[in-house]
Parts: structure tokens; C-alpha cells; sequence
């Protein structure tokens, strides 16, 4: 009687194949590139939508605070008969969310507005201001205003 011996077999596929240790890092590495750069991709369209929203909540911040003070401008005019001049200074914010931005006062027929306008992204915001003094056209940059009545011009004036 013969011993059998048990001949290793032969098997073909993926593990039988010689691989070398570098071409695994090599495509690991091309993944895990491929990988990351699609995340940072897809994130970089979030950043960018809320940066606009908070660019755009600032500047409406912002206007609210140009209105008011325009607003409380008018009710000092108004309430003396000899105002000789009024001048009134409000501290702003020169940039936000790291955006330079303008102050714009216009009149629209009967209706004044506050435009407040971001340089970058490009975003403009409008306030509506209702003051029994009419409101110069004027445009600034951010930062500290002064909204300025001389009774002789019957007017406010915004500047920086």
C-alpha cells in the first residue's frame, strides 16, 4: 500500500497573482485622493451658499441700524422749531463676514431706501426708511456714518 502524498494544488484567481507593494500603495493612494477631493469639493458649494446668507443677514443688520439712527436723526430735527444743525454719529462695522461693503441713500419717488452692498460675494440689500425730513442722495463706505440736518438745505445727510 501506497501512501498518497497530498500534492499541493494548483489554483488560479486573484490570489495567485503576484502583486506588487507599491502598486497597492500607489492605488490606495489614488482613491483616498479621488475621495477627498469630492468631499472637499461638495463642501466648498456649502461654504460658499452661507457665507452669501451671512453676508446678506449682516447687511441687513446693518441697514436696520442706518434706518434707525436716520429715523431718531429726524425726530431730533422735528422736534425743535430752531435746530440750528443736528450731527450724529454711529459706529458701523468697516467689513462683515470679511466683506468690504457701501451705504447708499436714495429716493425713489416718495419712498427712501437704505442700499447696503457687499463687494464680494456680490450682494445688495435694501431697507425701506420712513422720515418726515427727506433723505440726500449720498454713498459711503462701511464703517462710522454721520447722518448730518442743516435746516437751511431741510435735509439729512449721510457721510463718512
Amino acid at each position: 500500500m501506497g501512501r498518497r502524498r497530498d500534492r499541493p494544488r494548483r489554483t488560479t484567481g486573484i490570489g495567485s497573482r503576484g502583486q506588487s507593494t507599491s502598486l497597492d500603495y500607489t492605488l490606495g493612494l489614488a482613491i483616498a485622493t479621488l475621495l477627498v477631493t469630492g468631499l472637499v469639493t461638495a463642501a466648498s458649494g456649502f461654504v460658499a451658499d452661507n457665507r452669501q446668507q451671512v453676508v446678506r443677514t449682516e447687511l441687513e443688520v446693518v441697514g436696520e441700524h442706518v434706518a434707525n439712527e436716520l429715523v431718531a436723526a429726524d425726530r431730533l430735527a422735528q422736534s425743535g422749531a430752531e435746530t440750528e444743525r443736528l450731527s450724529v454719529s454711529k459706529p458701523l462695522p468697516a467689513r462683515v463676514a470679511g466683506t468690504g461693503y457701501a451705504v447708499e441713500t436714495n429716493t425713489v419717488g416718495s419712498t427712501q431706501w437704505v442700499n447696503l452692498t457687499a463687494s464680494s460675494p456680490d450682494i445688495t440689500v435694501s431697507i425701506r426708511v420712513r422720515t418726515a425730513t427727506p433723505i440726500a442722495d449720498a454713498a459711503v463706505d462701511g464703517g462710522t456714518i454721520t447722518i448730518t440736518y442743516d435746516p437751511s438745505a431741510d435735509r439729512l445727510e449721510v457721510s463718512s
